[in-house]
């Protein structure tokens, strides 16, 4: 792949095609090692105010890590051990937080951790991934801004039997990483997620320029006749991001937590069984639709997967990404005669797509993929994700669950003007994170403690009509089984997990719950699990204005 850097003048020619263009093959450079010693990685990222360009003439004066929009690559095998020196010249005190890197406390990068650096200050962040998978790094610190701006950047733990899936024919031999975003601009300038306005803070901005690799509909060249990998990061501070490549399957090999062991097709329907709110009482089975056709795949922001695109075609072909709506709960608000009332938009869920990325089919070396859904990745090799064992494990479900919820009511002011108010919760409570620098500041109203070595059955709720992707930092897990409620009638829907992955970012619809088991572990033996880990919603306007809490880990 052709990676590229920052454009600072007008481009001369604006064929997404001409591979001497920035349109074509974008992707984010690989981060160098300075360390010569191949158990350890070594390296600084310098965050700072850069003009990047996203589409012909189209520019942003935002932000960004070593000068590169998505920041560079860092991409490490799983137990490496990483010292990389964040040198901060945003303009702003800011951190890095390692997104899925488990266990290591004092690295993780958040208020909660260490006090924010300074502008022109540094930090040196240690830790060794225990597990392979797709991860990403962003700001932790005035964070829906700073990615908006263009802080965000891929970090790939490598599999040590990758090369001998790749052998076997089941991994692709051809990779590219697609890093998604968005953002709005005027005069070149992002425009500010930093908003006092309820119905704005509460649906979240979204941006009006859909990237890929920081670019507008870049082109990928991959040869025909074969197939290609694609490591797919959401970075986006509020976007859904609903994927297909329209007569084309997405095969989904893994995400998050590293690969699973079979090739799974998202979308369609699951088959769930009905329950009564009432006394529990079997009520038969029913079909829930996850609100997306087969084959196509949504990220909700801070969710990642690892896809496989078929390639077969001829050669100057074209196959179309394109990005679909998702409903996601945003709500609105009208009059009705004096009053002023909020409910759904009107178009959550069916706003018009827009292709992406083009992928060219050209000629080239290319080894046909022959996998279909429920095909062996892990267990072609005798190996398995595994299922957590949750006996005697920490329960906290019920009225001790982790929950999501919101208000939101119009209220007519003196002067007669509808004012709308809202708050956004984590357990009831609304607690902001960046006003907490430092592991010596006061505890989220709603942290608890959980042993070290323990497991953790967690019920996630989320109790509002929005969905939300709740992500928990420092370990990752399984979820297990899922339920849906339906007070109206009367009924839930419930269904097991249909297979085991690891992850740490999960997409809550509204009026569902996810139950996880987490295995609160020390992988690497440093004592890195101990301490206090964030967990909040990963539409980031959503946790910077209070949907936030945190647990702590104790001997």
């Amino acid at each position: 792949m052709i990676s590229w850097v920052l454009a600072c003048g007008s481009p001369e020619a604006t064929d997404p095609t001409d591979p001497t263009q920035p349109w074509h093959e974008p992707a984010p450079p690989l981060l160098a090692d300075d360390d010569p010693d191949p158990a350890r990685f070594a390296a600084t990222i310098t965050a700072a105010p850069a003009r990047w360009e996203l589409a012909p003439g189209v520019f942003v004066d935002g932000h960004a890590y070593n000068g590169v929009v998505p920041g560079p690559l860092v991409r490490v095998p799983v137990g490496t051990q990483v010292a990389i020196t964040f040198a901060n010249a945003a303009g702003w005190e800011d951190t890095i937080h390692w997104h899925g890197i488990e266990a290591n406390n004092a690295a993780d990068g958040t208020g909660v951790t260490q006090a924010h650096v300074h502008d022109g200050g540094s930090f040196l962040y240690e830790f060794v991934p225990p597990r392979p998978g797709l991860y990403w790094y962003h700001p932790h610190a005035r964070a829906a801004q700073g990615v908006f701006n263009g802080l965000y950047a891929p970090l790939i733990v490598d599999d040590p039997d990758e090369q001998r899936l790749r052998d076997l024919g089941i991994l692709p031999s051809e990779e590219r990483v697609l890093v998604l975003s968005d953002v709005s601009v005027t005069a070149s300038t992002p425009w500010s997620l930093e908003v006092d306005n309820a119905m704005t803070t509460m649906n979240g901005i979204e941006g009006n320029h859909l990237l890929v690799n920081g670019r507008e509909d870049p082109t990928f060249d991959v040869p025909a006749g074969g197939a290609v990998r694609l490591r797919v990061v959401n970075s986006s501070a509020t976007r859904f991001w609903r994927l297909s490549v329209p007569g084309r399957t997405l095969y989904r090999i893994g995400g998050q937590g590293g690969l699973l062991d079979r090739v799974v097709v998202e979308g369609g329907s699951i088959t769930g069984k009905r329950l009564s709110l009432i006394d529990g009482t079997e009520l038969g089975t029913t079909e829930v639709p996850t609100g997306f056709p087969k084959g196509e795949i949504v990220l909700a922001p801070a969710e990642r997967a690892d896809l496989v695109l078929t390639t077969e075609g001829d050669v100057g072909d074209v196959l179309k990404l394109r990005w679909e709506d998702v409903a996601r709960g945003r709500h609105d608000h009208w009059m009705e005669g004096d009053t002023m009332v909020m409910g759904d938009a009107a178009d959550d869920g069916t706003r018009p797509g827009d292709d992406v990325a083009t992928f060219t089919l050209v000629k080239g070396p290319a080894t046909p993929w022959t996998l279909t859904e429920g095909s062996d990745v892990l267990a072609a090799i005798g190996r398995s994700v595994g299922r957590v064992d949750v006996t005697g494990a920490v329960v906290r479900e019920g009225t001790s669950a982790m929950v999501f919820s919101e208000t939101m009511e119009m209220v007519q002011a003196t002067d007669g003007q509808w004012v709308m108010t809202g708050e956004l919760f984590l357990d009831g409570v609304t607690w902001r994170p960046d006003a907490h620098t430092g592991p010596d500041a006061p505890a989220a109203p709603t942290s608890f403690d959980v042993p070290l070595g323990s497991t953790l059955a967690w019920e996630i709720r989320n109790e509002s009509d929005m969905s939300h992707p709740s992500h928990i930092h420092g370990f990752s897990y399984q979820v297990t089984r899922w339920r849906l409620e339906d007070e109206e009638a009367g009924e839930a829907v419930e269904w097991d997990a249909p297979y085991d992955e690891f992850v740490d970012t999960t997409l809550l619809p509204g009026n569902s719950s996810a139950f996880v088991a987490m295995p609160i572990v020390d992988p690497i033996g440093t004592g890195g699990a101990l301490g206090r880990w964030m967990r909040h919603c990963h539409i980031l306007q959503h946790g910077e204005a209070g949907m936030a809490s945190e647990f702590r880990v104790v001997p």
